[in-house]
């Protein structure tokens, strides 16, 4: 391999994959805690309605406000979870788990500087933006399948439209 091309691959190796794979790592973490968090509050919240319900049913004559904190905290259990669900925490880490776990495999098989020819180098980086591009293609078709679903879901037409 030429002088020029082990350069190259240090450059791309360290500016594209190694950037690349941080940036997985701090959003899997991202991602991860977050989906952790809203999972807890989910199930506090939910405990406390329970255990709000549960009073209100035994002291239903001295304490009615139990059955509506009940159904509050049940309210913003609902609404949390709807949010963690549209924000996508757990399917986001998992997606870019599995992009980072393919530029991992890469990493390991990647050319030597030292016996690598242009053609191994150059076959190295398809690869590498084979997986770059899965995760688009991932984000693109968690898009459209939201999008067609959200459409799906629309408001009918109205009943007085001639068809």
């Amino acid at each position: 391999m030429s002088d020029e091309s082990a350069e190259f691959l240090a450059a791309y190796d360290d500016h594209r994959v190694r950037n690349q794979m941080a940036f997985y790592e701090a959003r899997i973490g991202e991602y991860s805690r977050s989906a952790r968090q809203t999972a807890r509050a989910v199930s506090l919240l939910v405990a406390g309605a329970a255990a709000c319900g549960a009073l209100g049913a035994l002291f239903a004559e001295q304490n009615r406000w139990l059955g509506l904190v009940a159904a509050g905290l049940s309210a913003v259990a609902a609404a949390i979870a709807a949010w963690s669900d549209v924000i996508g925490f757990s399917v986001n880490s998992d997606l870019y788990q599995a992009a980072l776990g393919g530029l991992r495999r890469l990493r390991v098989d990647r050319p030597s500087v030292d016996d690598a020819d242009d053609a191994q180098v150059a076959g190295y980086m398809v690869r590498v933006e084979d997986v770059l591009l899965g995760e688009v293609r991932s984000w693109s078709e968690r898009w459209a399948q939201t999008s067609s679903e959200a459409a799906a879901d629309g408001p009918a037409p109205p009943d007085d439209v001639a068809t």
